[in-house]
């Protein structure tokens, strides 16, 4: 009875984990996206500036 309780509580947090995972990794790859995005701006900005 308990196994199979702890399965089923295990398997209600996997199903909520999943989203939060998932928003969480996109706003990662979104910081690094942005973060790339921004050196080369400011690389561009640099590189002009000093031409």
């Amino acid at each position: 009875m308990v196994e199979c309780c702890d399965k089923a509580t295990h398997s209600c947090r996997t199903i909520l984990n999943q989203p939060i995972r998932t928003t969480f990794s996109n706003a990662i790859l979104d910081q690094t996206i942005r973060t790339t995005f921004s050196n080369a701006i400011l690389d561009q900005t640099i590189r002009t500036t000093f031409s």
